[in-house]
């Protein structure tokens, strides 16, 4: 006899690109509950992972939270220039219009949202798309 619906697994997948984790939990419920925590540049695979989850799964909370690490070459770091010149150009004309120093440094428009990235922020290809879905079943 079934007492409990409560569980909880862990898988890691590595490519040759990233290091795929996925964390799922389930606790009993009447209905079925999907809760899926993935990186923002993923999120084209969420509805995939919620069919996945709905095939395995009759009734619950479930909740997946998955994690990409790129690895090797794919790891890389780029700079948006184009973001880091406006990020300069906007801070320079507000100084000027408030009356304030213009204490910019390379640090902080480099530390602005969007400036640095790395290949982590865009969306997983198809092997790494292959690896989540391995990770969660």
């Amino acid at each position: 006899m079934l007492l409990s619906m409560t569980g909880f697994g862990r898988a890691d997948v590595e490519t040759d690109t990233a290091s795929v984790s996925a964390e799922i939990a389930g606790v009993n419920g009447r209905y079925l509950d999907i809760v899926i925590k993935l990186p923002q540049e993923a999120a084209e695979v969420e509805a995939a992972l919620r069919r996945l989850i709905k095939d395995k799964v009759r009734r619950g909370r479930v909740s997946a939270n998955i994690s990409i690490q790129r690895t090797g070459a794919a790891a890389k770091v780029t700079v948006d220039e184009d973001a880091a010149q406006q990020y300069l150009e906007i801070g320079t004309a507000l100084a000027d219009r408030l009356g304030l120093p213009n204490d910019l440094t390379l640090a902080s428009i480099l530390g602005c949202p969007g400036v640095m990235r790395t290949q982590e922020q865009s969306p997983p290809n198809e092997n790494e798309c292959a690896a989540i879905e391995k990770a969660v079943l």
